[in-house]
């Protein structure tokens, strides 16, 4: 979960997004696919307080 709102279209190629654990992730952009760290993009839903970007993959923080 990032600490701000982007819609999928905002996601650039090696952008670096900061997450709410204090961790970070890095977009990569080719074509129409998006990935979040090796995980793509499927779908974005709106709800009420922001976007969830649903992903084919489960993202785990960096072991400390």
């Amino acid at each position: 979960m990032t600490t701000s709102v982007f819609e999928a279209a905002d996601l650039t190629d090696g952008m670096t997004l900061g997450m709410a654990d204090g961790g970070s992730v890095t977009i990569k952009k080719s074509g129409n696919e998006i990935t979040v760290d090796g995980a793509k993009i499927v779908a974005s839903v709106r709800g009420s307080n922001g976007i969830v970007h649903v992903v084919d993959a489960v993202i785990l923080p960096a072991a400390k």
